[in-house]
This record gives structure tokens, sequence and C-alpha cells, in this order.
């Protein structure tokens, strides 16, 4: 997928991806400040050290802006001196796959697609650094299927290729865990599970490229 990949492992115990879970993490500061495990001891960042702007795209995990209120209220108290706007473009119900149950919203209306948008976000919003979050929605809750996740991967695939062809870095969040008691898909842990170890097998394995492990 290029040089400019990175990669946000976001596996927490809860449903949501929520920086109250990370508070507790060994990995605090590699969340708060976007520096890798590998470099912790010279707290080395990861993203360019001109970026005045991040762009957060997702879905309703990133729309609640939970984690992003998080992560720039830490920014605020600790880099007070570089200005930095976080701009939170995340959408309920949306997918990167461009998939839809036939009875999505009662069957009024499909899952918003990022495809749909993209170039608008990308014609309006010039950010420095992207975090995608995607996966929850794109197995559409159902049980693990080569082709969703064909389409999830080509989704991806897409969306990476669309920023680091500009010459700017986007970082994968892995999709957080699914709480089957309460959401009902049996089994679609495991399906979100797949999804984020292909994810992670994208990585770099000379270890050139950073990322971030947050359990």
């Amino acid at each position: 997928m290029g040089s400019n990949a990175l990669f946000l492992y976001s596996r927490t115990c809860v449903t949501h991806f929520t920086v109250n879970i990370l508070l507790s993490s060994p990995y605090e500061k590699a969340a708060l400040t976007i520096t890798s495990p590998r470099h912790l001891a010279s707290s080395r960042p990861i993203h360019p050290p001109s970026t005045k702007r991040i762009l957060f795209l997702g879905n309703s995990i990133t729309y609640a802006g939970g984690y992003i209120n998080y992560i720039e209220t830490y920014w605020l108290q600790h880099h007070a001196s570089q200005q930095m706007e976080f701009i939170n473009m995340g959408l309920p119900s949306e997918t990167v796959s461009g998939l839809s149950e036939l009875n999505h919203a009662d069957g009024k209306f499909p899952r918003p697609d990022l495809h749909e948008r993209l170039s608008r976000i990308i014609r309006l919003v010039k950010p420095d650094l992207v975090f995608a979050c995607y996966g929850m929605n794109d197995g559409i809750y159902l049980p693990f299927d080569t082709a969703r996740f064909n389409r999830f991967k080509e989704g991806i695939q897409w969306l990476h290729q669309q920023y680091v062809s500009q010459g700017i870095p986007i970082i994968h969040v892995t999709p957080p865990v699914y709480d089957e008691e309460r959401g009902g898909a049996k089994g679609y842990a495991t399906v979100l599970d797949r999804y984020t170890d292909w994810l992670l097998s994208l990585r770099d394995s000379s270890g050139k490229l950073p990322t971030c492990i947050i359990r």
C-alpha cells in the first residue's frame, strides 16, 4: 500500500474505541501523541512535523467524536505551542466497501458509501494527516464471506491511494472489538478479527513503518 501506510491498532475490550480505555494501557503515550511503541524511548512522532490539520474519517465510532476529543485535549495540554486543527468527518453507518443490508434503516435507505463523498472531502479539506477507521459496518453484521471481505480490502486500498497519491499520510485504524452480547450478531467478532489481521498484515515487515498498537 505504499511507504506512507501507517496503522493504529484499536482492539479494545469494549464495543467502541475510546481513549478512556487507552489511558490505562501501557501504550498510553503512543495512543495520545501518535507515536510508535517501537520508538517510545525517544517519543519520535510518526506524523510530519509540519502537520497542522488532521482529518478523521469513519463511521459512527468516529462521528461520536469520543476518541478524537481525548486526543485533541491531550494535544492541547502537552503541545499547546503547536497549533493543530482536528476535523471530524465521520458519518454514521458508513462503509468503505459500499455494501449494505437490504433492510438497513428498515429498508428506507442503504448505508452511506464513502465512495460517494470522498471526492468532495478531498476538494474541501486539505489535511496534512488522515485517520480512517472502517470495518465495523463493512461485514454487514453477517458471517464471514470472502466476497464481502474482498470489497472491504478493495475499499481500503482505494481510500489509501486517494491520499498517498497526493503525498498525504494516512493512518488506518483497525475496527474495535465487537460485543456480541450487546450487538446480537453472533460470530461477528471473529469476522472483525479477520479484517483486523488483514490490515495489520500490510505493515512493513522491515520495521520502517511505525505502528501504534492499542490493546
